[in-house]
């Protein structure tokens, strides 16, 4: 063989290793085409624009090549928009969800594959929760949030001081105890103020997902995705004995509403949950950050806390996770772009900077030991990592569905056994066969 031979196969070789080695440390990326330039719509809701507005247009500015026209609708008629001109072809190239509304819309989303750098890094980087909803059994992804929301406790700091109790309830056991010695009711039995805001569904805006916490605090699970099918009226055995624990769910929920119980403390002439709390008229209240803004606004007067959500048993953490993420339409004929700039939206300091203005907690695992901007925003920052949901069909009718069978039952219309069957049936309905 001649010395120019050798020479070629040895440049060849090394050629080879060079793109072996940038291959995989992730500096050449063959997957995700360098997006020159590409025009982009995105739909949003009001409240977002101060902070994704800006976000947006700052990632236009930073790419000028790229133009992005950024839109807020209705939050009133934003899903049926949305519908509307996704199915005309007209719609927006990245567009806004929340947690509650993604098996429905899935087949609208363009995922982003696994062999996406974004993809495993989202997979190594986001919390569970988070995580568990946003990629599939493939691994693609389906969409970006920048925070995860949980539900946790609010207390009235001058009710419990009243009756000596030095700390909010860390168990459902002492939450029902301290809710009773908190109601105070008239001489008729009136109750003039309530001990928690809970107990049925028409007036309980969280009630759905207080319903599902309370499940999934069991370690019972609500909705398997392998086999498609609600666990609801499952019987497990524990220490020699059948239990249902979404039966038992379900009648510890509907006891604080339910006059014969020695915890009623809540019924339908009340205000809603949240003004209950804001006004002084419920002592115990279960609530998102996403709600403090309001609460505050409500009643600047008001000496109140928060404190992770009550457990089953003391020590366990677990609360129930919710949140808004961008997507990408299956229509968009620029999609590589669109999730370019989703790409920008989970890099750690754009994800800081966006939870500290809208003041909620980081959807990143290596953000939630930062320091909140409100030291009263921690307890949300500590159920980050232990936070648990499930694939809801349906928004609207999955809550329509557990709201109507918790007030059945605190009517006397149904009995708990079949209030729950008829949820596990009605929300197995919603579910494609296929």
């Amino acid at each position: 063989m001649s010395f120019g031979w050798k020479i070629g196969i040895w440049v060849g070789l090394g050629l080879f290793v060079l793109l072996a080695v940038l291959l995989l440390t992730g500096v050449f990326k063959p997957f995700e085409p360098n997006v020159q330039s590409a025009n982009l719509v995105v739909w949003d809701v009001p409240a977002h624009e101060r902070v994704m507005g800006q976000f947006f247009r700052d990632y236009a500015e930073q790419n000028p090549g790229v133009r992005i026209d950024y839109q807020t609708k209705s939050s009133d008629t934003y899903v049926s928009d949305l519908l509307e001109a996704l199915a005309s072809g007209a719609g927006p190239d990245i567009f806004l969800l929340d947690s509650a509304s993604l098996a429905k819309n899935q087949n609208k989303i363009a995922p982003l594959p696994s062999s996406s750098s974004l993809t495993q890094d989202f997979l190594a980087k986001a919390s569970d929760a988070i995580a568990s909803d946003l990629i599939d059994e493939n691994r693609n992804l389906y969409g970006i949030p920048w925070s995860v929301d949980t539900l946790a406790l609010y207390y009235n700091k001058d009710y419990l001081n009243a009756i000596n109790v030095p700390e909010p309830p860390k168990t459902w056991a002492d939450f029902q105890d301290v809710s009773r010695r908190l109601t105070r009711r008239s001489p008729t039995g009136v109750i003039q103020r309530s001990g928690a805001a809970f107990g049925l569904g028409r007036n309980v805006v969280n009630a759905a997902d207080i319903f599902s916490l309370l499940i999934l605090q069991s370690n019972n699970p609500f909705y398997s995705k392998s086999d498609k099918q609600f666990h609801l009226n499952d019987a497990v055995v524990v220490n020699d004995r059948s239990q249902k624990f979404g039966l038992s769910a379900l009648q510890f929920y509907a006891a604080f509403a339910s006059p014969s119980s020695p915890y009623y403390t809540w019924n339908s002439s009340l205000p809603e949950a949240k003004e209950a709390f804001a006004s002084g008229r419920a002592a115990l209240y279960l609530g998102y950050a996403r709600e403090l803004p309001d609460i505050m606004a409500r009643n600047s007067h008001l000496n109140f806390g928060i404190a992770p959500v009550p457990q089953l048993v003391a020590g366990d953490r677990t609360s129930y996770a919710s949140y808004d993420f961008f997507t990408v339409s299956k229509s968009s004929p620029v999609a590589d772009a669109a999730w370019q700039v989703l790409a920008s939206l989970f890099d750690p300091a754009v994800e800081k900077n966006i939870v500290d203005q809208f003041a909620i907690p980081p959807a990143r695992r290596d953000l939630v030991n930062e320091k909140p901007v409100d030291p009263i925003l921690q307890p949300f920052y500590d159920q980050v990592l232990s936070a648990r949901t499930w694939r809801i069909p349906d928004k609207t009718v999955t809550r329509k569905i557990i709201s109507d069978a918790l007030d059945a039952v605190v009517g006397g219309v149904l009995t708990p056994d079949q209030a729950l069957d008829r949820i596990q049936t009605q929300l197995q309905l919603l579910v494609p066969r296929s």
